[in-house]
């Protein structure tokens, strides 16, 4: 007999007290806490300090549509790549669907695109949640028949027993290029750059969306990326993190619009792929 459901009705209050209660029993964990304290600690300033509505703006005046661009470099990967991303889209809903809201899914059409594409043998990314583009980038390290995922998550404290969200879309059989931290960004990132014996190939940036979160981690793995490495960074229109690395010099990039957000791509000056594109477009 299947367990019966409770019969009140979920409102802001008890949602609240819920996800209050979640993250202190999360709080008990000592592993967990000081994470999650820097975490708090960092979106409470980030309300107070970032509030930078001109990113978005900024983004949007330089946003492009990515399809046309990847199309011209490779119209049949592209193809492949969209069918990719139009059967994955409905396998993610139907396999999340009745759980708890776990973010959104990044750009990871794109994700699928740039992998096949570069075939790059070293692959990170910071932010998993419930796994579209760590799905996305294991699919296609798959299919190029080589390369390995390093991806840093801290799960959401905001729910119990957090970590069993974390990929939750990524199935068994992909796993087997994957290595998962869930130790957040300031712990993971280090760790897996000291066990590299050659440089970053690719670097997707989803995780803490404060512009001291991004500045930490980018001062880590900027120094580790292969010459020919690729950067995507999404959700840029949160602050000016991204306009800022530009200015610092050293990187071409583009920036896309996707899902009502936008990604910045990056990769060092006289690279190989902006210039096809560039060329492409």
């Amino acid at each position: 007999m299947r367990p019966s459901r409770r019969s009140f009705r979920s409102t802001p209050v008890t949602t609240m007290v819920r996800t209050t209660l979640n993250i202190l029993a999360n709080l008990l964990d000592s592993r967990l806490r000081p994470t999650i304290v820097q975490k708090v600690r960092r979106r409470i300033l980030g309300m107070i300090h970032e509030r930078e509505p001109g990113a978005a703006a900024w983004a949007s005046a330089l946003a492009a549509d990515h399809a046309p661009f990847c199309r011209g470099v490779d119209p049949l990967l592209w193809e492949e790549a969209t069918k990719y991303a139009i059967d994955f889209r409905k396998e993610a809903k139907e396999r999340l669907a009745g759980m708890p809201a776990l973010g959104g899914g990044g750009n990871y059409h794109l994700l699928y695109f740039l992998v096949r594409l570069l075939r790059p043998e070293v692959v990170l990314e910071t932010g998993v949640a419930a796994g579209y583009s760590t799905h996305a980038i294991l699919t296609a390290l798959e299919k190029n028949g080589r390369g390995h995922l390093y991806s840093s998550e801290f799960p959401y404290f905001r729910l119990p027993e957090p970590e069993r969200y974390v990929g939750i879309l990524v199935p068994e059989g992909l796993k087997r290029r994957w290595t998962l931290a869930l130790d957040g960004d300031s712990v993971s990132v280090p760790r897996f750059i000291e066990r590299l014996s050659s440089g970053v190939d690719l670097f997707h940036y989803d995780s803490d969306k404060t512009y001291a979160g991004r500045r930490e981690t980018f001062a880590r793995v900027l120094p580790r990326l292969a010459s020919s490495a690729v950067v995507l960074v999404d959700d840029i229109q949160d602050n000016f993190h991204f306009r800022d690395l530009i200015a610092e010099g050293g990187f071409e990039s583009r920036v896309f619009g996707f899902e009502g957000k936008y990604c910045g791509l990056l990769e060092r000056t006289g690279g190989a792929l902006l210039s096809r594109i560039r060329d492409a477009g």
